[in-house]
């Protein structure tokens, strides 16, 4: 589903605001995302833009939709999606012990060619940095 943002006056004025009192550098970046929705640019573009994948881009512009500034500002993960990577945790976690796994890329590409697993990098980053999944080389 493709998110148009058309923000009135007052909701203009209050992005404004939000944008210059906001002090937490993720929210603030769901605030520039909104702000350039609203200026027509491209989610390729704004993705790039605010270092993430689009399909974060698209829940942000979905929670704003939905729920406005105040939906969009909050962190609420109740209830929330179970990770693609989830069920290939332990797998990830062997590799990473026996063979090592140097960077985001190889995990990548490593996770498309056995299981054929589409992933941005972002995700992998958030992913590895929440279950302490520390790549580099094959531990001695």
């Amino acid at each position: 589903m493709a998110y148009q943002i058309k923000l009135s006056a007052t909701e203009l004025k209050e992005l404004q605001s939000r944008k210059q009192n906001e002090r937490d550098g993720k929210v603030l970046r769901r605030l520039l995302c909104i702000d350039m929705k609203n200026k027509g640019m491209q989610h390729k573009e704004i993705a790039n833009y605010c270092d993430v994948c689009i399909d974060t881009l698209t829940d942000w512009l979905a929670l704003f939709t939905e729920g406005g500034f105040d939906a969009l500002c909050s962190f609420n993960y109740e209830g929330r999606k179970v990770s693609k990577l989830e069920k290939h945790k332990e797998a990830i976690q062997q590799k990473q012990q026996k063979e090592g796994i140097e960077n985001l890329k190889d995990l990548q590409s490593w996770l498309k060619a056995k299981y054929g697993l589409n992933t941005c990098i972002s995700n992998l980053f958030y992913y590895c940095k929440k279950n302490s999944i520390f790549l580099g080389k094959k531990p001695e």
